[in-house]
C-alpha cells in the first residue's frame, strides 16, 4: 500500500515552550513516536511563520494513519496541542493534510530548505483536467535542465477535499524562487484552477533513529 504523508501546522502562543502542555507533550514523545504504522517524524519553523511549527509524519499506509486518530495517545496530544495554540485573531488558522505523495516525503526533507504548496481547488473544478495540465506543465519542466539547487521533489492529492500538494527540496529558499521565475510560464495554465494556495518553506529536523 502507498505512504501516506501528514502535513500539520500550527500557530503557537509566544509562551508556548514555557507552558506546562509542552512539557506533557515531550513526556509523551516516545508512545507517539511508537504509534503502529508510523515510520518518520519531521518538524521545524516555516521561515515565514516563525511563531509556528510544523510537523510532517509518514505513515505506512492510510488504514495505519486512519487507525493513529482513534489511538488515546493521539487524544491526549491534541488536547494538549490545543493548549499551545495562538488564537488571537492576528494568528494564521492551523491546517491539516494526509496526502497521498507520488515520491518518498524523507529524501526531500533531508534537503537544507523545503518548499511546500497546498493548492486548495474550487468544488467545480474538473480533477482530470487539472491532472492532465499538471502533468503536462512537469514533463515541460523536467525536459529542461535540472534547476540549480533542487534536491528532490513530490506531488500527490490530499485524501480529503480538493488539494493538491507540492513538496521539493532545495538548497536555499533563493534557488526555489530562481527556479520558479524560471518555470512560471510552464505552471501558468495550473493558476486557472486555484482557488487558493499556501506556500511557505522550512528546515525539517532529521528522523529520530
Amino acid at each position: 500500500m502507498s505512504q501516506i504523508t501528514e502535513f500539520q501546522w500550527i500557530p503557537l502562543k509566544v509562551d508556548a515552550k514555557s507552558s506546562p502542555a509542552s512539557t506533557e507533550l515531550k513526556a509523551l514523545a516516545p508512545e507517539m513516536k511508537a504509534r503502529p504504522g508510523l515510520l518518520h517524524t519531521f518538524h521545524g519553523a516555516p521561515i515565514e511563520k516563525p511563531q509556528s511549527r510544523e510537523f510532517v509524519h509518514v505513515w505506512d499506509s492510510e488504514s495505519a494513519y486512519r487507525n493513529s486518530k482513534t489511538l488515546p495517545v493521539q487524544a491526549q496530544a491534541s488536547q494538549l496541542f490545543r493548549q499551545l495554540i495562538d488564537t488571537s485573531e492576528s494568528a494564521f488558522a492551523p491546517f491539516r493534510a494526509a496526502v497521498a505523495l507520488d515520491r518518498p516525503f524523507a529524501p526531500i526533507a533531508a534537503a537544507p530548505v523545503v518548499s511546500l504548496a497546498f493548492m486548495t481547488l474550487g468544488a467545480d473544478v474538473d480533477v482530470a483536467a487539472f491532472d492532465a495540465a499538471w502533468t503536462a506543465a512537469t514533463a515541460s519542466v523536467e525536459a529542461a535542465s535540472k534547476p540549480a539547487g533542487f534536491v528532490a521533489g513530490a506531488s500527490g492529492w490530499a485524501l480529503e477535499g480538493k488539494v493538491f500538494v507540492v513538496v521539493s527540496g532545495w538548497e536555499s529558499v533563493e534557488a526555489n524562487e530562481a527556479a520558479h521565475e524560471t518555470t512560471k510560464a510552464a505552471f501558468g495554465a495550473i493558476r486557472g484552477f486555484e482557488k487558493t494556495v499556501e506556500v511557505h518553506h522550512t528546515s525539517f529536523s532529521a528522523p529520530p533513529q
